[in-house]
């Protein structure tokens, strides 16, 4: 994935961003992010995946004692 670099917070404000063109628009509005992307309800679509694509992103930043998940998996060797 192309996350290097980005910090929980910049992934919260990105969802955070998307959820709010995403109220727009279900409200009949057409919504311009701060990037000049034009969201509208033709690409309603596109909106929902950014949706998507950025709760993952959330949850992939935020530490395992705040419900995030773990980065790693353990490995077990088995004799044969």
């Amino acid at each position: 994935m192309a996350d290097v670099g980005i910090t929980l917070e910049q992934a919260q404000a990105q969802l955070a961003a998307w959820l709010k063109a995403s109220e727009q628009v279900a409200a009949g509005k057409s919504y311009q992010l701060a990037n000049g992307f034009q969201c509208t309800r033709e690409n309603a679509k596109y909106t929902q995946q950014q949706i998507a694509y950025w709760q993952r992103m959330v949850m992939r930043l935020t530490p395992t004692a705040q419900g995030g998940r773990k980065m790693f998996s353990r490995f077990f060797p088995i004799d044969t």
